[in-house]
């Protein structure tokens, strides 16, 4: 009887110190991806507080190339192959976000046509950053118009991983720049209404 009553003790233990580890584990995780938002959202601050700044010394950031683009909006349409897929034919919905795949050129002041509206295209400022030790950050600047089409909890989630079209990449001088799938901080600016958010990318 004592051995039996030692064994259901110590299964117990060990069901407890399972549970402990896990739910360990999963607080870690969940504090990792704050602190990645809230360093995401500082690094942002700070290049937006360079790029407003008329002080040009010192190695703050500055505008390398800024264009404006359309894309869809929405965090994925349907499923094929376990994958989210669009299919052109209006949001990449129902949840807001950012698809970057099917990115095209914008204009010049991101006048967007009713056709493109219809269609599911939403305009969009693309402004490429670099700093004195040649650094380069993309940020993602979207109009105060359609920020509910893209901006959710305080954030912007992108879609899937994509690689940008050749118009974005020539003038960086690069050979790829892949955007990368996440949720990344947004701050709205106070005057404009417009949100800002700062996207990783990598660059080949």
């Amino acid at each position: 009887m004592k051995k039996l009553i030692f064994g259901t003790l110590f299964l117990a233990l060990v069901g407890i110190g399972g549970f402990s580890c896990k739910k360990t584990h999963e607080i870690k995780t969940l504090s990792k991806t704050e602190n990645t938002f809230e360093s995401q959202k500082n690094e942002l601050q700070n290049i937006l507080k360079d790029l407003n700044s008329e002080e040009k010394d010192g190695p703050g950031w500055w505008e390398k190339f800024k264009d404006w683009v359309h894309t869809k909006s929405g965090t994925s349409q349907r499923w094929v192959n376990g994958q989210a897929a669009c299919f052109g034919d209006g949001g990449c919905g129902p949840c807001a976000g950012m698809c970057p795949f099917g990115l095209v050129e914008g204009g010049d002041v991101g006048n967007i046509s009713d056709s493109e509206l219809s269609a599911g295209f939403r305009p969009l400022l693309f402004t490429f950053v670099e700093n004195s030790e040649k650094e380069i950050r993309l940020i993602v600047e979207i109009p105060n118009s359609y920020k509910s089409d893209f901006v959710t909890n305080n954030g912007v989630y992108v879609a899937e991983d994509t690689y940008l079209p050749a118009f974005l990449v020539a003038p960086i001088k690069a050979n790829t720049i892949l955007i990368k799938k996440g949720f990344y901080p947004a701050i709205i600016d106070s005057v404009s209404g417009n949100a800002q958010t700062i996207v990783d990318i990598i660059i080949n």
